[in-house]
């Protein structure tokens, strides 16, 4: 039975119970008396099914299957206010948009929700077309704790109030890359209380925001033109493609009234809870720290990607870009640099949608100064950081693209032809390579350069007649001459900068 049946293979019990038979059979061939009676159909039946479900699972299935099928269903600590365990998740939305303009088709956007879990509400959200990734959660988490004024301007139509805003206190995540990154360990050692991760193949640790993205999936967009299906066979003869006719801006503005008019007012199915006024209940007893003004910029700045860079006379520089201000200048005066490094190293703060200025935060001032990109043409104005990495990989590629390769190939074969031959005609000629003292000064005295001549020999000897400052006899030594040449460097010393 478990060689034949407990098997990843998951091989049917009925061939399990012929390959029994053909074991007694055989093993019944060289008996005489006694022969061995197989067990009925039957029977073999049934001990089969007494046998540890969880373990035929675990064979047949593997562990995390069995794990699944078999999670005790029990209750979690239950939060007492709100924000208290806030569950955050991506999912690709079942649903293929249109752009707004071309009308083209987009594909399936990603969402990134956070779901409180003491009230059920959804705090926060973003929807874009990126691969999940921390600028996901980091604009989901701004969008959760901060306050949502701007539902009633953009969308008129929704009727009614979007009031969750605050701290969270515990983000419960998963194993996602984008969870583990030190951009989200730093933004949250002021920003989040704590980090929560869930075992590996656990969904059901964060039930909640598993439920929602299951009622988005089924009473949201299920009726939507254009809704797509987890799996090709259940598609049939229906063509999402084709019949795709929402808009990206359409989309939002229908979410947003979902979301605010339908999920956050309805009851559940046992009708005893109603997320609306569980938050507002939630916050009546245990109100949460909400961000204004300045702490409204703060949380921002905070939650921003981090890097380390070097404070030197460009200021700090990123992906390319230098970024300056008087308060750097003033701050790298009286501090040394660190290590072996030219500069301070400090923290930088990145906004990835506007490259235009940085933020860098000070050792001892315990503050982010602003700092401005170098940038006299305006590129960098509401730049963002993917725009600009894709502008510069498209100009590496031009250049590249203008490069003749065969034509560089070859100019560095003749430098490397002519150095070799200049090497063997100074090894074989008959001079001797005798180092003579003040042939630099005489090199300056006959203008030997680039525009000039290439030897002092190419016009007169030094024993020759020749005008040092208008006289000089002929017969003079070369040392006497090196001589006049060492009092005339320190007369037009003070000529040198020009």
């Amino acid at each position: 039975m478990h060689e034949k049946y407990l098997r990843k293979e998951r091989p049917p019990i009925l061939s399990s119970y012929a390959y029994y038979c053909d074991l007694i059979t055989l093993a019944n061939r060289r008996v005489v008396v006694g022969k061995l009676k197989a067990l009925s159909q039957s029977s073999f039946y049934y001990r089969v099914s007494k046998l540890p479900p969880y373990e035929v699972d675990v064979a047949r299935y593997g562990k995390q299957y069995a794990d699944r099928k078999y999670k005790p269903v029990g209750a979690h600590v239950r939060p007492t206010r709100v924000l208290e365990r806030v569950e955050v998740d991506h999912t690709a939305l079942d649903l293929l948009l249109l752009d707004d303009n071309l009308l083209v088709l987009l594909g399936r956007p990603y969402i990134t929700a956070l779901i409180d879990s003491f009230s059920k509400c959804l705090v926060g959200f973003y929807i874009g077309y990126k691969e999940p990734c921390y600028e996901s959660v980091r604009k989901a988490l701004l969008h959760a704790m901060l306050n949502k004024d701007y539902v009633r301007q953009k969308y008129p139509n929704v009727s009614c109030e979007w009031p969750c805003e605050g701290k969270v206190e515990t983000l419960v995540v998963d194993n996602g890359a984008e969870f583990w990154s030190k951009n989200l360990e730093q933004a949250c050692r002021s920003i989040v209380s704590d980090i929560q991760y869930n075992p590996v193949a656990r969904p059901w640790l964060k039930p909640l925001i598993e439920r929602f993205f299951g009622q988005l999936n089924q009473k949201f967009l299920a009726s939507i033109p254009g809704k797509t299906f987890s799996g090709t066979a259940e598609l049939e003869d229906y063509d999402p493609e084709k019949d795709a006719v929402m808009r990206f801006s359409t989309f939002m503005e229908l979410f947003h009234k979902w979301v605010v008019d339908v999920y956050h007012q309805g009851p559940n199915s046992r009708g005893d809870h109603v997320p609306i006024l569980m938050w507002k209940q939630g916050v009546r007893e245990f109100p949460p720290l909400v961000y204004r003004g300045d702490d409204e910029s703060r949380v921002m700045i905070d939650l921003a990607p981090t890097t380390e860079r070097v404070l030197g006379k460009e200021g700090v520089r990123f992906a390319g870009l230098s970024y300056t201000s008087g308060v750097l200048d003033e701050f790298r005066k009286y501090n040394p640099p660190s290590g072996k490094s030219q500069g301070v190293k400090v923290q930088v703060k990145i906004d990835p949608n506007d490259l235009s200025k940085v933020y860098v935060y000070l050792p001892g001032r315990n503050n982010y100064v602003i700092a401005n990109a170098v940038d006299p043409d305006g590129y960098t104005l509401g730049l963002s950081l993917f725009q600009h990495q894709t502008n510069r990989r498209f100009q590496r590629r031009f250049n590249l693209s203008q490069i003749d390769d065969f034509a560089l190939a070859e100019a560095r074969m003749y430098i490397e032809s002519r150095i070799n031959d200049e090497v063997e005609f100074i090894k074989n000629s008959p001079k001797s390579k005798k180092k003579i003292s003040g042939m630099k000064k005489l090199a300056r005295y006959k203008n030997l350069g680039s525009d000039g001549c290439s030897s002092v020999s190419a016009e007169a000897e030094v024993h020759k007649t020749c005008q040092v400052e208008g006289k000089l006899e002929s017969g003079v030594e070369a040392q006497q001459l090196f001589s006049i040449l060492d009092d005339w460097d320190s007369h037009v010393a003070d000529w040198d900068p020009y």
